[in-house]
């Protein structure tokens, strides 16, 4: 029997060592911490601030 070898394209092996790039990496480190801060900020001048509220009862 003959022995088959297997054979790497140029496009297999430059999509295999695929890594994400630094600035994705970069945005999702920042967006969770980001978002959080937008929400308690909302949450403290928004929802916490008594003058929303009828009566200035919260």
């Amino acid at each position: 029997m003959a022995e088959t070898k297997a054979t790497v394209t140029a496009a297999t092996a430059k999509t295999s060592s695929h890594q994400p790039k630094k600035s994705s990496n970069l945005f999702a480190v920042l967006a969770v911490p980001i978002c959080i801060v937008i929400g308690v900020c909302f949450y403290m001048f928004v929802l916490g601030n008594p003058a929303n509220f009828q009566g200035q009862q919260p």
